[in-house]
């Protein structure tokens, strides 16, 4: 759901309109403003050197009658973006966002989700041939998250049907969109798929579990902390260890001491031990114009820096 509003709060910015010529309800239309994020949704590059995200670039603030303060933005540079490391080569690659990009193990695709569709795209080390996109698989059922297997010739996606009570069922789909198979079906969410060529989930108690490529040999990996009622999502794989966010926390399995303690949106580990993550409130103040941007630190929560920036 965070997702979905967050994919749809810059399609439009959501204007007041007149109730009656009396100004009955203050004019406003009762829709409430969902402030944009500049920066979502990073995934590394496996080299650790570049990375892709969506981009909503922030131009203002100006202050509507209805609703307060809102973001302007630029609408003719909103997109899916790559940037590498040191800040330099930023560069649009598609007009429009996409939610949870994933690399291949090798580096030499991309894919994405649109809808109920998974495309792929080649990156030839240096750019990438959009010319070249392929879909590889519709599924009408299809949930977030999809990643590809560690030999980089096939997808895994979760599908999750309408009315199929709180069941998921895990595919795997080779790049041509043949030989479609099934993993396991189960009730879990927010899957990832590690280095160490294991699935990690969430359950419906908010623990986190862990599986084989084959979808066996499951394992209890982070339980459920005593009287901590915080939602969790997003779990990752880095070098024994689990991240995911609680609530509004980044967390790493084995410690309660939040790797960042508030406001965390987004994020992605790279395979070198790096960290990016966004960090947004979406009340809009002009006391934090840095809001929704990327930093960047190491993986035990060390060296943070802001890396990317809003300009205005």
């Amino acid at each position: 759901m965070r997702a979905l509003m967050l994919l749809l709060a810059f399609v439009s910015f959501l204007s007041c309109s007149k109730k009656n010529k009396d100004g009955e309800g203050r004019g406003c239309a009762e829709t409430p403003y969902i402030a944009p994020q500049a920066y979502s949704f990073p995934a590394w590059h496996p080299n650790g050197q570049i990375f892709v995200f969506n981009y909503v670039p922030i131009s203002g603030i100006e202050m509507s009658p209805c609703r307060g303060p809102m973001y302007k933005f630029k609408s003719d540079s909103v997109g899916f973006y790559s940037l590498n490391k040191d800040r330099t080569g930023l560069t649009r690659i598609m007009e429009r966002v996409f939610r949870n990009a994933t690399w291949s193990p090798d580096g030499s695709k991309l894919a994405y989700q649109e809808g109920s569709r998974i495309f792929m795209i080649p990156f030839t080390g240096s750019g990438f041939d959009t010319a070249a996109r392929k879909l590889v698989v519709q599924d009408y059922s299809m949930s977030p998250y999809s990643f590809f297997n560690a030999s980089s010739d096939s997808i895994y996606f979760r599908s999750s049907p309408v009315g199929a009570s709180n069941q998921s069922t895990l595919y795997k789909v080779a790049l041509d969109g043949t030989e479609k198979s099934r993993i396991k079906t189960a009730e879990f969410y927010d899957i990832s798929f590690g280095s160490d060529k294991r699935f990690y989930y969430l359950i419906a108690n908010r623990e986190i579990w862990s599986m084989d490529q084959n979808g066996q040999d499951e394992k209890k990996e982070v339980a459920v902390e005593t009287n901590n009622s915080e939602q969790r999502r997003n779990p990752q794989y880095y070098d024994g260890h689990i991240y995911f966010i609680s609530g509004s926390k980044l967390m790493r399995s084995g410690s309660n001491v939040p790797v960042v303690d508030n406001y965390v949106m987004d994020f992605a580990v790279s395979r070198q031990g790096e960290i990016l993550y966004s960090q947004f409130q979406y009340q809009v103040s002009e006391s934090n114009k840095q809001n929704g941007v990327l930093w960047i630190m190491n993986a035990d929560g060390s060296n943070k820096r802001q890396l990317t920036f809003n300009n205005f």
